[in-house]
Order: C-alpha cells, then structure tokens, then sequence
C-alpha cells in the first residue's frame, strides 16, 4: 500500500556458518528483494530487525488513513519509507572462506591465495555462488609487541607445540560485491587454545563514494603463549570470516503520501472508501508553472495592445490636425467666394441643410461674372 510494490518478502532459515553448520547453527531470518534495483538486490534481515521495520510501517499506514479520512495532507518521511527501513541496515552479506593450515608451519600467505572466495550469507538453488573476493594476508612474527629476530622454522607440526604463536593478519579489501555498499566491515573468530575470541575491523564510511571494492585497511597481531594439540586442531580447519554491508539506498521519485494517487487508491479501496483523484505536488508545480505562463503570455499581449493603441492614438491626432487644416483652407476659400454666406453655407452643409440663398451682392458679382472678392 506504500507504493513499494517491487519489495519482495520471505521467511527464510539462514546458518551462521558456511562450512561446518549443524542445526544449532540455523536461525530465522528474512529474505528481502528489491525487484526496481539493476542488479536485484536480495539481503537477509534478523527476525527482530524485520519486526522492528514492520512495527514503524504499520504506524506510517495508520498516519496514512487518518490522513486520508479526514482529507489532510500527511508524507511518510524518507527515514521511515520501506526502501531506507529494510536496505539501509547493516546485514551480513557473505562470508570469504579461508584454509590457515600453512600457519602451523609459520609461512607467508601466498600471492595466489591471498584472494579468499566470498560465498554469499544465504543462498538459494537459482542464486549465483559469487560473492565477491576478500584479500587476506596472514604473516609470520618472531614474536608480540615488535619482537626482532628469526621466523622459527617448523618443519613437523609437533614442533610447534609448547612453542609461542605469532601472526599479523591483514584484511585490505573486499572486492566486487555483489551491491554497491555505504558501510562495511569484516568480523571473525579466532581461537588461542582455550577459547574462542571475535575480531573485528572497523567500520568504513563509503556513504561519499558508494562502492563495491571496499577498502578496509585492517591488521591485528595474534599472539599464542604455548601451542597446544586444540590450536593446531583449530588451525586445521576452515577460518570462516563474515563481510557486513550497508546499502546506499537512493531516494524514490515519490514518497508515499496522501499526494500519491496510487497509495491513496490502495488505501480508500481497502477502507472500502470510493476513489478520489488527488493533487500531487508535481501537479500542483506543474499547474503553478501553466498558469505563470498564461499570466506572461497576458501580459505581453496587453503591452502590444497599448503599443498599438498609442500608435492609432498618434495617427488620429495627425488626421484632426489635418482636418483642421483642410477645414480652415475651405472656410478661406467660402468666404473669398460668398461673403456674405459663405459661413452659413458651411454650417448648413455640415449640418446636412440645404445651403442659404446669395446674398444681393453675391448675386449682382456673380451676374457680372467676377470671382473677386466684393469689398464694402
């Protein structure tokens, strides 16, 4: 209902070890997929930190239709959208899977098995074995705390036994990871002989440059006073070491809200509430943005208009004063012919009347066939 569609749940049973599981070592956990990743993104959540995510989804869709029966406008934050409570937690991703059986003999790791096979937390029957690589270095030391002298040589393993133990490990980077990772770091076991002790690099921000190949720089002296037969029994078997990651998890396009038409569909249909359309934001923007545009589009009609309007205001006022002109070269030209009448003659005209009669002297100049002016 919170747009999510392409997240993909399932219970799973995952082990915490890879080579030597047994059922007190399978635990529940909980398979999630983001389908809408390139490639898919498949992690394995803890059963209590699933729970913890679907206790705050459930809060946000409670918000959601309180919003959406009383009409009000409510956006789950990003911090609580599926995406960012599921993929943005630290998870175990793989586990590099090396064989220390050499270090009986205090030798160096080889170049060519310094790259551990990473086989993935939890895998199903379609799912690519690949995991990535993690580069280990395991080196012998005289002794702990800088010690100088000669690497003891051994030659059989019962050469070693009462005899001190020393090695520098070094884990520099996990390479080509199956997701593109914020955090990461490394975590094993190491057993001294009379118990078991977990190591742990520190955990690498990659959140400014997400990467696949995380650099992790680790290195840590083990020291072991006095060998004994459970040590090299221990040395014997396959050293399990567990990669943890944190996806870099893009923000969606939408939230879910009472602004997304399809939670809001999804909603009111299970509230068995009739559709509504709704105004997203995006529409609201869009809407705000046409009608800016008609107002601009407005107003520059409206100053053409007004550029033409002055325009005919200017040629009207040439056509009065050239009307002026003329009216004043005809009145001229009425009196020198009538003047006596020629005024009311024009008024008459103008008017629509017919024209007064001559005058005497008009007539008696007119019959004389003089065209000048008669002057008193």
């Amino acid at each position: 209902m919170l747009d999510r569609e392409y997240i993909d749940t399932s219970v799973v049973l995952q082990s915490t070890k890879i080579t030597s599981a047994s059922k007190e070592d399978a635990k529940v956990a909980v398979k999630v997929v983001n389908r809408n990743a390139n490639p898919v993104e498949t992690i394995y959540l803890p059963a209590f930190e699933f729970n913890r995510a679907y206790k705050i989804l459930s809060d946000e869709l409670y918000h959601l239709r309180d919003a959406i029966s009383a009409e009000e406008h409510y956006v789950v934050p990003f911090q609580h959208d599926p995406l960012m409570l599921l993929f943005d937690s630290t998870f175990h991703v793989g586990t590099a899977v090396l064989f220390p059986e050499y270090l009986i003999y205090n030798l160096e790791t080889d170049d060519s098995e310094r790259l551990c096979e990473v086989f993935p937390a939890a895998a199903s029957g379609n799912q690519n074995m690949d995991a990535g690589k993690l580069d280990v270095v395991w080196e012998p030391l005289p002794g702990p705390e800088g010690a100088t002298g000669p690497v003891l040589d051994i030659i059989d393993e019962t050469d070693l036994l009462g005899k001190p133990w020393t090695y520098r490990c070094r884990i520099k980077q996990a390479l080509q990871l199956p997701m593109i990772c914020d955090l990461c770091y490394c975590e094993y076991e190491f057993f001294d002989g009379y118990g078991y002790n977990t190591f742990a690099t520190e955990t690498v921000d990659f959140s400014s440059r997400p990467t696949r190949s995380p650099v992790l720089e680790y290195e840590y002296e083990h020291h072991v006073e006095c060998v004994t037969e459970e040590f090299l029994a221990w040395l014997k078997k396959p050293l399990e070491i567990k990669i943890f990651i944190s996806l870099d998890v893009k923000r969606p396009d939408q939230l879910a809200g009472t602004d997304n038409q399809k939670v809001v569909d999804l909603i009111r249909a299970d509230m068995k509430l009739p559709a509504q359309r709704v105004k997203t934001a995006q529409g609201a923007d869009a809407a705000l943005a046409e009608a800016m545009e008609r107002i601009q589009s407005l107003q520059d009609k409206v100053e053409a208009l007004m550029s033409e309007n002055e325009k005919v205001k200017k040629a009207n006022k040439r056509l009065v004063m050239q009307r002026r002109v003329a009216l004043a070269v005809a009145m001229e030209a009425a009196k020198g012919s009538s003047p006596d009448t020629g005024m009311e003659a024009m008024k008459a005209e103008k008017a629509g009347k017919p024209p007064p009669k001559p005058s005497a002297r008009e007539a008696s100049a007119k019959k004389k066939g003089s065209s000048a002016c008669v002057v008193s």
